[in-house]
């Protein structure tokens, strides 16, 4: 917590997310990707927990666009301000995106940092509900074209900075 806890103090900053770690080792999630896999989708899933070279955003504090709700840290000013979690897409799951852009949109940045690091015991893919998904494509379908943290030039079907297509 001191790690997230240093970020939320700044005033620019609205919301932290840690790295999360599935049960065989590998990363889980660190960040969330917009328009990957339709609507969003977590950023290094498989990578190795140290994952060296020049694909290296599993390790680095960064601005993202959203981070995972299971360990998300926010001031609660900005969460009552910005309404909380919606009961539309509670179950898409899109609950912590559509939070995480409720409070872009409010003028603050999302960060991820690797310095707060969890294992997250069965955790569940981003599955798709149909009608959540289809909320957040009318809600939020100009943010999922372009994720400003993640190069156009980089693939949209996997959210592992590699090249697209």
């Amino acid at each position: 917590l001191t790690a997230m806890a240093e970020h939320i103090q700044r005033p620019e900053v609205g919301a932290v997310g840690a790295r999360l770690l599935a049960d065989e080792g590998t990363v889980q999630h660190a960040g969330i990707i917009l328009g990957v896999n339709g609507i969003a989708d977590d950023a290094c899933r498989g990578f190795p927990t140290e994952n060296g070279g020049a694909r290296r955003p599993a390790q680095l504090t960064r601005n993202c666009s959203a981070v995972s709700g299971a360990c998300l840290l926010t001031r609660r000013n900005i969460f009552e301000a910005c309404g909380g979690f919606d009961e539309d897409v509670r179950l898409a799951p899109f609950a912590d995106v559509d939070l995480c852009l409720k409070i872009r949109r409010a003028g603050y940045l999302i960060v991820y940092t690797p310095f707060a690091t969890l294992r997250r015991h069965k955790a569940d893919d981003r599955g798709c509900d149909p009608a959540a998904a289809e909320v957040m494509r009318q809600r939020w379908g100009h943010a999922l074209q372009r994720d400003p943290y993640y190069n156009p030039n980089l693939s949209r079907a996997r959210a592992d900075f590699s090249l697209g297509n």
